[in-house]
């Protein structure tokens, strides 16, 4: 790729963050584009609508933020909890820690989606990840917020650290612990990080069983809110196979595709 300067009309080559950058900023104005055309279909739809149908579609649309709201409400009461740890936030670059952000997001409308939610527990909660989190209005969300390290929070005999690289596998879910989802947003896979941080501190390390029922997929590193979401359906069918199917999709299953979508990798 090359740019040209208006004063001497020669051509210079872009550095590497210059393309980045370019790339970036054309994929922002593709998914802006994309929003507005589908804000504009929705619009005219709307407007060709009588308003007898309009009536029912807000009655509609404002039970199912009351149903979420209540799913959400009840999650809090649930005896299964899973803890993000923001305490890795310090190897995450900016762009990551914009993806760590919106996969917390993620993680709490699946939860919010759920009849079956889990109570979420987000830990090590300062600083600018604390900021940019309350613009997506994290003080309202119905989990428990701390902003201690979740090894202040909690026994280290409750805690176990969900890590791809530990070697004992979470065959069922246990009541009685807190299941710790490490803040990582990680494109080239940093590998042992969480499970290095579970021997630091004294803590059990596990991993899902994503190998058991994947065997051929490339990676089996998984993203923040797809965990959370599998705690939650593994709840409603107590079945991981079944949960992980309804996650991950298929083209990512096998040896050719990483699990994780093509922009965002997650140590869980």
């Amino acid at each position: 790729m090359e740019r040209y300067d208006n004063t001497q009309t020669q051509r210079i080559k872009l550095t590497k963050q210059e393309k980045k950058e370019a790339k970036y900023e054309r994929r922002k104005q593709k998914l802006k584009h994309k929003k507005d055309t589908a804000r504009a279909r929705l619009t005219e739809k709307l407007l060709s609508v009588s308003h007898e149908d309009k009536l029912a579609f807000s009655a509609n649309k404002k039970q199912l933020r009351t149903t979420k709201m209540e799913n959400a409400m009840n999650a809090m009461m649930s005896n299964v909890r899973v803890c993000i740890d923001l305490g890795f936030n310090d190897v995450n670059s900016p762009r990551e820690q914009r993806s760590l952000v919106k996969q917390c997001t993620l993680a709490y409308a699946a939860i919010r989606n759920s009849t079956h939610g889990i109570a979420l527990h987000i830990s090590s909660l300062e600083g600018d990840v604390l900021s940019t989190l309350q613009a997506q209005g994290v003080d309202q969300w119905h989990i428990r917020r701390h902003e201690k390290s979740v090894f202040d929070v909690f026994e280290r005999d409750e805690i176990v650290m969900l890590s791809p690289d530990a070697e004992d596998v979470l065959q069922e879910i246990d009541q009685n612990k807190i299941y710790v989802v490490g803040g990582i947003v990680d494109r080239t896979v940093r590998n042992n990080l969480t499970l290095d941080k579970a021997l630091d501190e004294g803590v059990s390390a596990k991993r899902l069983p994503v190998k058991e029922f994947f065997p051929h997929a490339q990676s089996h590193v998984i993203n923040i809110d797809q965990v959370v979401a599998m705690f939650c359906l593994y709840e409603e069918s107590t079945d991981w196979q079944v949960a992980m199917e309804r996650v991950i999709p298929a083209r990512r299953r096998t040896h050719n595709n990483a699990i994780v979508s093509a922009s965002e990798d997650v140590e869980f």
